[in-house]
């Protein structure tokens, strides 16, 4: 039975294994090189935004723990970073291991309205509904990025 609970990793796996993926999962992405700039963006959605989120599950005789970390960054001319990083940890009687998956894209990003349109250098697109939370809260699609 799986559900959501606040979790610490060092504390349900030991700081031998997740310590190196959680320094990995939180450093700062990285600045790139981009297409040719875009036109102005809106000064609000300017910045670099992080969506994460984390569960662990747990059976009589099994722990998983998954986590996920979103960045994006808009530029002020229309530019964007995107960095997606996902890791895993299971333990059991038998086996345990972890796995981290990385991806880094980048773009223009252009505002339609209460739309952004995020067009991948590799031909890929993204349209995702936003709303402007305050000063520090970016909701893309209805998922809440927090300005970093």
């Amino acid at each position: 039975m799986g559900n959501r609970v606040p979790f610490s990793l060092t504390r349900l796996l030991g700081g031998a294994v997740i310590l190196p993926l959680l320094a990995w999962l939180v450093a700062a992405p990285a600045r790139a090189g981009g297409p040719p700039p875009a036109d102005a963006i809106d000064p609000q959605l300017v910045g670099t935004w992080l969506f994460e989120d984390g569960r662990t599950i747990t059976t009589p005789d099994d722990v998983f723990v998954f986590l996920t970390k979103h960045y994006v960054r808009i530029e002020a001319d229309g530019r964007f970073f995107a960095r997606s990083v996902d890791g895993f940890s299971a333990t059991n009687p038998f086996l345990s291991g972890t796995g981290l998956a990385e991806a880094n894209e980048r773009g223009r990003v252009l505002r339609q309205g209460d739309t952004l349109v995020f067009q991948f250098d590799n031909g890929q697109r993204w349209v995702a509904r936003f709303r402007v939370a305050g000063r520090d809260g970016l909701y893309l699609n209805g998922t809440l990025y927090l300005r970093q």
